[in-house]
């Protein structure tokens, strides 16, 4: 069974009666369609109400385009008169969806808005008898709690809505006990109704066997009677919102009602007036044509002769009632009208009723019901239905929502579907969902459209019924926007973001700062905005050891040998253009003079000192060479030549320094002297040149002999001075 066919009640076209549902409240995130079965039913259900045709209705006329529209405006002008055939009438279509914001838009074959569009408008033909009415139809009914109030409790055949114990009517192969007196718990007002619907656009018949049985231990009347009937409705909603009494199990007031009813007229109240004036009770069943009020006859009332059950009298009626619709066709009298004899128990047709069917009616989904209504005055009542061939009308939908009358509009009408179909309605941008509240899987979902300065205040879904109507009304929310701060928790502490702006009840993406000398593992996080003014990170449950959300790293710098901390090589560019032009001295303790001297680099021409010391004891003369594969100066081994001691060359290694740019640097190591050296173009010196030759070394073979010899005869001096300094120092 269907759960319901409207979201929240909205008016339908004439004809519809809107099913009475409730839908959950606008923010919970499913808004499914459920039925509501109160336990007192509507005031105008009191036992008897008379008023006009159009009493108590919620529902304005409908409207349908109609291929004949000109033909069925005759018709319904005058009921009486056919209206002139047309020469070649095309099908009747469905309304097209128009709305501001089309929501469906998926069509059929014959072009309609569809939610099934391989499934609507195939016009497949059923045709129902036997063992198949327990398939294709259904039972329930009513029961009141108080025989004098109007509390009462509904039950549909395999329900869970049982809640009292109720017995529903039982059905076997085609026949239904729609009430039985012997048993207390069964419902007072039985009515078995078709599964499917028929929507007028297509022929169909029905013969259905009505019978009342009663005798003294039934009651004092032997109940209020029976009805066959078309209602605009839901099955749900006709079934259990059926009322007891004068209106014989149909539900009260359903504008385009097509009912056959069969009475005891009790108590003289059906029907009460006939075409509107009052009628005169007899103590007779009579059947008789009603409409939307049950209590009113259509044209003439049968008597029957059949004596109502009085003073604890045995008895029994059978009639038959064939029913047959026609739709529109040329030549035909009878155009778009239901014609329905009534045969008594021998077959003999013993009255017949003709209702012209009109465009307000056609393409509106109507349920066949047989009821019965026994209340106080009980009777046994019983249904067989012998044959009942139709096409099953598509499902319809409507779509409203609660935007205001300055917003844009939000709906859709006359759309198709089919039965059973559960319809679900998100909010574009967001996940589609897959199940209702209920669990049961959808079969379609739609988004549904933005409006300025409004979202949807959740999903909803609708499961399409056959009869009536589908409605279900979109519940909108006024946007509400908010500027806040956002704190990012993070391993380096919470990081803050300001004048982020989002909407409320949604999920934005909120920029992750960036820290200067760290990489971060997330460019963005999710925030709820939320209705208090705040924006609050979507941060995931916290797991051992986590120092934030946010993971902040720190670059790390390397250098050519890969270790942290960066480049540590130093380099010194040499001007080879202006080699040292004076050659310091220093003067130890001992007066010992230190000479530098001057070994020649051959891979980039830079000149390296060489310091000569003389020591008390011996002398140790250092040298340094050039490394000619690594273009760089390097000591060469030293040795003692008796006590190996190299402490007073430390204390006096060299260093050569200048004003001018470019010259050496010398460098102190330990028991060494380092000269790194640089090529004129800021480049690293290389041992060789592509030829594999020294750089330079024949250009610079003379000068370098010349820079030797000149070295001697200075060191010959420098050697005759000091000595004669000494010699006059020892005198």
């Amino acid at each position: 069974m269907a759960t319901g066919t409207t979201a929240k009640a909205a008016d339908n076209a004439a004809g519809d009666a809107a099913p009475e549902t409730s839908q959950s409240a606008a923010n919970t995130p499913s808004n499914t369609a459920t039925l509501r079965t109160p336990a007192k039913p509507a005031a105008n259900a009191v036992n008897g109400a008379t008023g006009s045709a159009n009493a108590n209705t919620t529902n304005a006329s409908p409207t349908t385009n109609s291929a004949n529209s000109k033909q069925n405006a005759a018709a319904a002008a005058n009921p009486k008169v056919a209206p002139t055939p047309a020469p070649a009438p095309a099908p009747v279509q469905t309304p097209q969806a128009t709305a501001t914001n089309t929501i469906v838009k998926t069509t059929d074959a014959k072009g309609n808005a569809s939610t099934d569009p391989t499934k609507t408008e195939t016009n497949n033909p059923v045709q129902v008898s036997g063992q198949e009415v327990a398939d294709k139809f259904t039972t329930g009914g009513s029961k009141r709690i108080d025989p004098m109030g109007d509390d009462t409790i509904g039950i549909i055949s395999n329900s869970n809505s049982n809640s009292n114990g109720l017995v529903s009517p039982e059905i076997t192969g085609d026949t239904v006990q729609l009430t039985n007196p012997k048993n207390e718990k069964y419902v007072e007002d039985g009515a078995v109704v078709a599964n499917d619907a028929v929507d007028f656009k297509t022929d169909f018949n029905l013969n259905a066997t009505v019978n009342v049985n009663w005798d003294p231990s039934m009651g004092w009347l032997g109940g209020d009677g029976m009805a066959v009937s078309f209602q605009p409705l839901d099955l749900n909603t006709a079934i259990l919102k059926a009322k007891q009494g004068s209106y014989m199990g149909l539900v009260p007031n359903t504008k385009g009602t097509i009912s056959y009813i069969v009475s005891s007229n009790a108590i003289g109240l059906s029907p009460a007036t006939v075409d509107g004036k009052p009628y005169n009770r007899n103590s007779h069943w009579v059947i008789y044509q009603s409409g939307s009020n049950s209590t009113d006859a259509i044209g003439n009332v049968y008597d029957t002769k059949i004596s109502t059950p009085q003073g604890g009298s045995t008895g029994s009626i059978t009639y038959t009632f064939n029913v047959n619709y026609i739709t529109d066709k040329p030549n035909d009298p009878n155009n778009n009208k239901v014609v329905t004899e009534i045969l008594d128990s021998n077959n003999n047709i013993v009255q017949k009723y003709t209702k012209a069917v009109g465009p307000d009616q056609i393409g509106h989904n109507y349920v066949l019901g047989v009821t019965a209504a026994s209340a106080d005055s009980k009777a046994a009542y019983i249904v067989k239905i012998n044959k009942y061939g139709y096409v099953p009308a598509d499902a319809k939908l409507n779509i409203t929502s609660n935007l205001p009358t300055n917003a844009p509009s939000v709906q859709q009408s006359g759309i198709l579907g089919t039965p059973g179909q559960v319809i679900a309605f998100y909010k574009a941008g967001t996940q589609a969902p897959t199940t209702d509240a209920n669990g049961k899987a959808v079969s379609v979902a739609y988004a549904v459209p933005t409006v300025p300065d409004y979202t949807l205040a959740g999903s909803q879904f609708i499961t399409l019924t056959a009869g009536g109507v589908n409605n279900i009304e979109l519940n909108y929310a006024k946007v509400q926007t908010v500027t806040a701060t956002v704190t990012i928790p993070s391993n380096l502490g919470n990081q803050t973001v300001s004048k982020v702006t989002g909407v409320v009840n949604t999920i934005i993406n909120v920029p992750v700062p960036t820290i200067s000398g760290y990489t971060k593992d997330k460019t963005t996080v999710p925030a709820t905005v939320n209705d208090d003014n705040t924006i609050t990170v979507n941060t995931p449950k916290a797991k051992t050891g986590d120092a934030g959300y946010v993971t902040y790293t720190k670059i790390k710098t390397t250098d050519d040998n890969n270790q942290p901390g960066g480049s540590t090589t130093e380099t010194t560019q040499t001007d080879t253009t202006t080699p040292p032009t004076t050659t310091p001295t220093t003067t130890d303790s001992d007066n010992d003079i230190t000479t530098p001297t001057t070994a020649t680099d051959s891979s980039n021409d830079t000149a390296a000192p060489t310091a000569t010391k003389k020591s008390k004891n011996s002398q140790v003369t250092p040298s340094i060479s050039t490394d000619s594969s690594k273009g760089t100066v390097v000591p060469e081994a030293q040795s003692a030549t008796q006590s190996g001691s190299q402490s007073t060359t430390e204390q006096h290694a060299a260093t050569v320094a200048s004003s001018v740019t470019g010259q050496a640097k010398v460098t102190k190591l330990s028991n060494s002297v380092t000269a790194p050296s640089q090529s004129a173009t800021g480049q690293k010196g290389t041992a060789q040149n592509a030829s594999g030759q020294l750089p330079q070394t024949n250009e610079q073979s003379d000068q370098t002999k010349t820079t030797g010899f000149l070295g001697l005869i200075m060191l010959s001096l420098l050697s005759f001075f000091g000595l004669r300094r000494k010699q006059t120092g020892d005198k």
